[in-house]
């Protein structure tokens, strides 16, 4: 499943291995204005939530999810309760959180949606990012079970120290 989820330059990105998505399809978006993250956060919570949801009732076999959350700015809602969330499904396993800052995007922000810190892309590497995470995906979706962890390639090729 992906759903893309907009708000000025904000994207949360629900993925699994299993669905990929025409690029081509997306409508370009410029930052600007506010970042709304902990609404945006409980909209992609939610649906991740039924979609695993559909999955468990039809006895469909699914990897763990991941959610990949890019923003470029510090949220301007009340977005605690979300990353409060976020963070207990990621420590119950139930999905992998990835947030990753743009520019000056608020990096410990970020990071309490995940148990893992926030990467920032270094420059403009949306390329080589999404290049990582389909390497990522595809050995997570070759991996023998739906529960063993997988080692993941390296970020150095568009994160920065």
């Amino acid at each position: 499943m992906k759903q893309l989820l907009i708000s000025g330059f904000l994207v949360a990105l629900m993925a699994t291995a299993a669905h990929a998505m025409n690029i081509s399809q997306c409508r370009h978006f410029a930052a600007s204005g506010l970042t709304p993250l902990g609404a945006a956060m409980e909209l992609a919570l939610d649906r991740l939530e039924e979609r695993t949801a559909a999955y468990r009732k039809a006895g469909v076999a699914y990897y763990q999810p991941w959610l990949v959350v890019i923003s470029d700015g510090v949220p301007t809602d009340q977005w605690q309760a979300a990353s409060a969330r976020a963070r207990s499904l990621a420590q119950q396993r139930k999905m992998v959180v990835m947030p990753v800052g743009v520019e000056e995007a608020d990096l410990e922000a970020l990071s309490a949606f995940s148990t893992r810190p926030a990467k920032r892309l270094h420059g403009l590497k949306f390329r080589e990012f999404f290049l990582w995470l389909s390497a990522s995906m595809s050995r997570v979706s070759a991996s023998a079970s739906t529960t063993e962890q997988v080692r993941l390639p390296p970020t150095d090729s568009w994160d920065s120290i």
